[in-house]
């Protein structure tokens, strides 16, 4: 037996895999466990999947809309090989699949990689529904080198920019390197990180106070790469009429929004703020 329930169950794997359903005798725990190994630890990181488990009833929404059809199709893929390696399977045991007949191994071996294409594209579902933040164990486990970020390319250039620019210009690195300049600095790291792990305690600071003080960041940092990098400047079409004073506009606006932020956080709401902002020495608290 799998040493963690599995997320979806024989019935769910027959009824969202198979057109024609096949006898569940033969939709084992241990393929399913198997294939939650093979396909989904990876991309959810060991942490991630132990907990969700455990407590499958937090992650719902992600297990129904989006987990247990992933696996389904995982398992069916392994439940396909199986059959062709194993020789004994073709004439007796498995009569009653689908397509499992002597001609239909080489029909069976092309819907290997059909399988692995429509495996790869939900695992790429999962993992984008995973990016959005919600799920700390993801972060503090997940093996994937994706910048984590609280504001993305979108929110970026709808706070920040009256007229919109193209989106791929605002890459995450650029978000990521605002992060660490100019935002980790005020909200101090501690605060930052448990922004990820308890984001409903955040929620309005986020929306109201570090989306738009981190947007402005953003825009800064790429009008000063536009500015850096010349060879660059007739690519980037909607800045070209930018000016270096736009520069000081941009500085102005920022330390407003940061000024903002500040007063916010100090308030009794955030005490992990409040306690690591303080000024210290070797780690301990001084007096003002």
């Amino acid at each position: 037996m799998p040493l963690y329930p599995t997320l979806v169950s024989p019935a769910e794997v027959n009824a969202m895999a198979f057109i024609v359903p096949i006898d569940e005798s033969y939709i084992k725990l241990e393929f399913i466990a198997a294939a939650e190994e093979k396909y989904l630890v990876p991309i959810m990181g060991e942490q991630c999947y132990i907990d969700m488990a455990l407590n499958p009833m937090m992650y719902g929404y992600l297990i129904d809309s989006f987990i247990k059809s992933f696996l389904a199709f995982a398992t069916k893929r392994l439940l396909y090989s199986q059959y062709i390696t194993e020789n004994s399977y073709q004439h007796d045991t498995l009569t009653t699949f689908p397509l499992l007949t002597e001609p239909s191994r080489d029909i069976l071996t092309a819907d290997l990689q059909a399988l692995d294409d429509i495996i790869e594209a939900k695992g790429k579902v999962i993992l984008a529904e995973m990016m959005k933040g919600a799920f700390p164990y993801f972060y503090n486990s997940v093996n994937y080198d994706y910048p984590r970020t609280l504001v993305d390319s979108r929110e970026v250039n709808s706070l920040a920019f009256i007229i919109p620019i193209d989106e791929s210009y605002i890459l995450p690195s650029i978000i990521t390197a605002a992060e660490q300049k100019f935002l980790i600095p005020v909200i101090t790291q501690v605060v930052y990180d448990d922004i990820f792990l308890n984001p409903a305690i955040y929620t309005q600071l986020l929306s109201d106070y570090i989306k738009p003080y981190l947007a402005f960041c953003t825009k800064l940092l790429l009008y000063n790469q536009y500015f850096s990098e010349t060879p660059a400047v007739s690519a980037i079409v909607p800045l070209a009429p930018l000016r270096l004073d736009d520069l000081k506009d941009l500085s102005n606006i920022i330390t407003v929004k940061r000024q903002i932020l500040e007063q916010h956080l100090s308030t009794d709401e955030f005490p992990l703020f409040v306690l690591y902002s303080k000024p210290r020495i070797n780690g301990f608290l001084i007096s003002e």
